[in-house]
């Protein structure tokens, strides 16, 4: 719709309309003027009278300047919602029936057509939900075969809904669910302050009475262990076994990791003692967060077979330095790199070289770990500290265990790479997992050159824990004759040493990369150092100096106290419940090894249903307060969906990167869902009054009751009006039309033979 309004030019409509009269007047003697050599009537007096008619009408256009308003109204949908539980309850089969509760919700949802009908009304969105919210697209609500959820908390996705459509119009919400709430905040009290109705779908069938007595089951009740243990020790892991409705038996306990039985027990129960005790020993195998489980196989007339088993979280540190080194051919660096490794008193070192497919020579401080190290099992590399790569092709290794290698360095381990041929050539380690965290880019081509060359500390260098305790003049130290070429340094890449000529080549670069460390020496001749110090005129032995103290910098528990983890992350628990407060502890040290208050300390929440959360940490007293009380960084963040959450913590003080540190935990019982699955059904009608919607009783022979509820929420549309002023006046075509005319004039004038 469009109507028009004016501008004045000069502020005041007489004065506009006077000036306008003032042009008419002038056109009027210009006409006056001319008429006699327009007489007799022709075409070209014609075209002349028109011409000056037409700028006439410019002339008042662009003095009255009116514009149009276009008024414009749209129609706003509300906003509607349907939740579907997928919890493990809704998987229960009830008696005298072929489908699981959720196979049915699925037909009611299908056959009522809601999708459909408020997706025609509203802006529909469809979320399916257990302890926590999560969207899906309603093409995939077929694709959901199984309820999985490990509990059931009806109050946060409907408080979870009202945060994601606060300040828009929210015309309903619809529950497809059995009603069963074990955990999470108040339902009632979620739908009283969602402001919208909603309408609630029961499923499910209530047991009677002689059905529970004669329910049997057998049940993980508890598990008490020790939350963190270190390599090679163990604990005890203390179970409560219960029994129902079973005669008198003997139920085997199982500890298990990744399906792997690790134990077994067994437990004697009876009708007069249906709940007994059974103790297993863990032994940590391995470094790492693990979660073990404890289980009693289930038997066949179990209905509840989810509380048949608990994890066990543990966390395993390991206090032993293990190193891998690895090479392709014997060689001089090889020799003395062993040298170096075998003195250190604390490191269990493992050095292989690969003659041929069938043909190693496996060197280590203790043979039978060596043995089991060098053909590099996953397994065994994950427990390795720091690996040491030789001048050998990426084919030495399996894919796999590039990956894992790759892996140890996000959590904390180191790897160097020694310059040679092979490693950096075009069979070198450019475009595998381990490229990425390499300090300067890998060529991918042949960058081996041999010249003769010094070599210097930088300014870097001399600062770096690896070298700041050396006092020895490099700049006596024999030429070296090989070098190799790499790229462009990496963010955060430090240069210790270099060419000492005029190109000032870098010869070893380091940086760190998620929790590890990573160094690249790119020469494979330090040998020269040992076998020619006379011709440097020196008795010091830099070779043995130079790879003690880059081996001392990658370990993590050695020489340097400096380079001790410099954050660390540590929870007050290692399982929490749902809604539970989890309180968080930082230690962040500077790279002297101090507190550092003024660092800035961020954690960052990975939670199962995927959000990340980002909660900076406050330095402080620690919990508890007190005189003479510990000082620290902390941060507190709540619980709200079951599963594995992931905590990682990082620190940095004046754009200095400190570190970081991580850790998991479990969050609710993974058999609390079962323990009770009779539907609720009057909770469900509860919830749909408190919010001012409607209950509607499931049948389960006529699904399609459910679509009455398309039909009972109130969908009002609004109306939004805008208006649009557009300037008729101030267009480009204007100007094009006085031009024209002008040029029209000029033409007819010379064609009519007038001045």
């Amino acid at each position: 719709m469009n109507h028009w309004q004016y501008e004045y030019l000069w502020g005041s409509p007489s004065l506009t309309w006077l000036m306008a009269a003032g042009v008419i007047a002038v056109l009027t003697a210009s006409f006056a003027v001319i008429w006699r050599q327009l007489w007799p009537i022709t075409a070209g007096t014609v075209v002349m009278a028109l011409v000056r008619l037409a700028g006439f009408m410019l002339i008042m256009l662009l003095l009255l300047q009116p514009s149009v308003i276009r008024v414009e109204t749209s129609e706003i949908a509300p906003h509607t919602a349907i939740l579907l539980d997928t919890s493990g309850s809704m998987g229960v089969v009830d008696k005298d029936h072929d489908k699981t509760r959720l196979q049915l919700a699925k037909s009611a949802l299908d056959a009522s057509k809601l999708i459909q009908v408020l997706g025609e009304k509203s802006k529909l969105s469809v979320f399916e939900f257990s302890s926590g919210l999560s969207k899906i697209k309603t093409e995939s609500i077929g694709r959901i075969e199984k309820a999985t959820g490990t509990s059931t908390s009806l109050g946060l996705p409907i408080s979870q809904v009202r945060d994601t459509f606060k300040g828009d119009e929210l015309a309903g919400v619809v529950i497809f669910s059995d009603g069963r709430d074990n955990t999470g905040i108040d339902p009632l009290t979620a739908a009283k302050q969602l402001k919208a109705p909603i309408f609630t779908v029961g499923f499910g069938r209530k047991k009677e009475k002689e059905e529970k007595v004669k329910e049997q089951d057998l049940a993980i009740v508890a598990v008490a262990h020790d939350k963190r243990l270190v390599v090679g020790h163990k604990t005890d892991v203390t179970v409560s076994v219960s029994s129902k409705g079973f005669a008198a038996r003997s139920v085997p306990v199982e500890l298990v990791l990744d399906g792997q039985v690790l134990a077994t027990s067994v437990v004697a129960l009876s009708p007069d003692r249906p709940e007994r005790q059974v103790t297993m020993t863990l032994k940590a195998q391995a470094p790492g967060q693990f979660v073990y489980v404890v289980r009693v196989p289930p038997d066949p007339a179990e209905g509840n077979k989810a509380n048949n088993e608990k994890p066990v979280p543990v966390f395993v540190t390991d206090p032993v330095a293990r190193v891998l080194y690895v090479e392709a051919r014997p060689r001089w660096e090889f020799k003395f790199v062993s040298r170096v490794l075998s003195a250190y008193k604390n490191v269990e070192h493992t050095s292989v070289v690969r003659m041929g497919p069938d043909r190693s020579i496996i060197q280590g401080s203790k043979p039978a770990a060596a043995a089991r190290i060098a053909p590099m099992p996953p397994a065994q590399l994950q427990q390795l500290k720091a690996v040491i790569i030789g001048d050998v092709p990426k084919s030495f290794f399996t894919p796999r265990q590039i990956a894992t290698i790759a892996a140890l360095v996000e959590q904390g381990s180191a790897v160097m790479l020694l310059g040679g041929q092979d490693s950096f050539g075009p069979d070198g380690f450019a475009g595998t997992p381990l490229a990425p965290m390499m300090p300067a880019q890998l060529l991918g081509r042949a960058s081996y050159t041999e010249r003769r060359f010094g070599v210097e500390l930088t300014a870097e260098g001399k600062a770096h824990p690896a070298f700041q305790n050396v006092e020895h003049d490099w700049s006596k130290a024999p030429d070296l004759i090989s070098l190799v070429g790499v790229g462009e340094l990496k963010p955060g890449a430090t240069v210790l040493m270099r060419t000492s000529d005029n190109q000032q080549q870098p010869v070893v670069i380091v940086h760190r990369y998620g929790r590890g460390k990573v160094v690249m020496v790119l020469t494979d001749c330090t040998w020269r150092w040992k076998l020619g110090m006379a011709e440097g005129g020196t008795n010091v032995d830099l070779q043995t100096i130079f790879w003690r103290q880059l081996i001392s910098w990658m370990m993590p528990e050695q020489e340097a106290e400096k380079e001790k983890q410099s954050v660390q992350l540590i929870a007050d628990k290692l399982q929490y419940e749902l809604n539970e407060q989890v309180k968080l502890t930082i230690s962040a040290l500077d790279a002297e090894g101090s507190p550092a208050p003024r660092a800035k300390v961020i954690c960052h929440i990975y939670a199962p249903d995927g959000k990340v959360i980002e909660q900076a940490a406050s330095y402080g007293k620690m919990a508890g307060g007190g005189e003479g009380q510990a000082e620290g960084f902390t941060a507190a963040f709540t619980t709200y969906t079951s599963g594995k959450y992931k905590v990682v913590a990082t620190a940095t003080a004046d754009g200095i990167d400190l570190g970081r540190d991580e850790l998991s935990f479990v969050v609710g019982d993974t058999s609390v869902e079962m323990n009770e699955t009779d539907p609720n059904r009057e909770l469900l009608e509860k919830i749909a009054k408190a919010s001012r919607g409607q209950y509607c009783k499931g049948n389960y022979y006529e699904p399609a009751n459910a679509g009455q509820i398309a039909r009972d929420i109130v969908i009002k549309t609004k109306k939004n009006t805008w208006q649009k002023t557009e300037e008729v006046w101030n267009e480009w075509w204007v100007f094009i039309a006085i031009v024209a005319l002008a040029c029209t004039e000029w033409i007819t004038r010379r064609l009519m033979q007038l001045e």
